[in-house]
């Protein structure tokens, strides 16, 4: 999933709107409202199970980020990149 901002999608819409003849005002107004109104994205999580830095140590999980934190497979962080093998 890509995410952008709502500006950005409010802009590009604006942008093409303006270059068709005689849109109304109120067409500009009410869609840059619906866009406001749209709920945020969620980001996709990536969990440890499926990360790059996610490694067995012994019996044990841990994360290659911060080799001090056993992880759960489950576990997720913001700085998790998904594994592609």
């Amino acid at each position: 999933m890509e995410l952008i901002e709502k500006q950005q999608a409010i802009d590009a819409v604006t942008d093409e709107l303006d270059m068709i003849d005689h849109v109304p005002q109120w067409v500009f107004d009410r869609l840059e409202k619906r866009l406001k109104q749209l709920p945020p994205a969620q980001p996709e999580i990536i969990y440890c199970k499926d990360c790059i830095h996610y490694s067995k140590h012994n019996d044990d999980y841990m994360c290659g980020v911060n080799v001090l934190a056993y992880v759960r497979e489950t576990d997720f962080c913001s700085r998790a990149e998904r594994r592609t093998e």
